[in-house]
């Protein structure tokens, strides 16, 4: 049944927010059918492009655009931008408080893709590959709505220059837990004859959805 909230020349909100689901955002004091918030319907828009404004407003004078996702929003990937750093453990990349471990000097913006926080991106002298999310409530699942492809494009340790280096989800070994009080899931892969190089900035890209 669809929300009954109308908006002009675009049609019901059903046909332009994607179905909730990940965890509940904040009550937005629009109620569709059955009393229940729009929040419980619509999946929040994390760090996804905002569609056009709805003209719907909640009492912050938030329009809704920018409280939900784009029902579209998984076409378009997550664009980030890391400033590698390295690990006690020797990791380089990127690695925040809500990892395994801290990589001083790395920077990660912005973090979110879709509604998971990205908390560790590090590639290991050992030859060690590793991505992970974290959530407050809810474990990332090792499925396309966390995350599907990462590409990262700069410059890396050897010869080779500037290039682009592809990890996929579902060619990483999965695991999972809390860290920090937060929901993690983790994937890493085997050895790799690349690294990152400490300082530098490389351009990240992730699909998910």
């Amino acid at each position: 049944m669809a929300t009954g909230y109308i908006v002009t020349a675009r049609g019901d909100l059903d046909a332009l927010f994607k179905a909730r689901t990940g965890t509940a955002g904040s009550n937005t004091g629009f109620k569709s059918n059955g009393g229940v918030d729009l929040a419980q319907r619509f999946e929040p828009r994390g760090s996804t492009t905002a569609i056009a404004n709805t003209g719907f407003r909640n009492a912050s004078a938030v329009d809704l655009a920018q409280i939900f996702m784009d029902i579209a929003a998984s076409a378009s990937p997550a664009l980030l931008s890391m400033v590698a750093g390295e690990s006690p453990n020797t990791d380089l990349g990127y690695a925040d408080g809500h990892a395994n471990e801290v990589a001083d000097g790395s920077s990660m913006t912005p973090k979110m893709v879709g509604v998971n926080e990205l908390c560790e991106l590090v590639t290991g002298t050992t030859g060690m590959r590793a991505i992970g999310f974290t959530h407050p409530t809810v474990t990332p699942a090792n499925a396309n709505t966390t995350w599907n492809v990462c590409t990262i494009t700069g410059d890396f340790q050897g010869p080779s220059g500037v290039v682009t280096r592809t990890l996929t989800r579902s060619a990483g070994t999965y695991s999972s837990g809390i860290i920090g009080g937060r929901r993690y899931g983790y994937w890493t892969y085997g050895s790799s004859d690349w690294l990152f190089r400490y300082g530098d900035v490389y351009s990240v890209s992730i699909t998910f959805g």
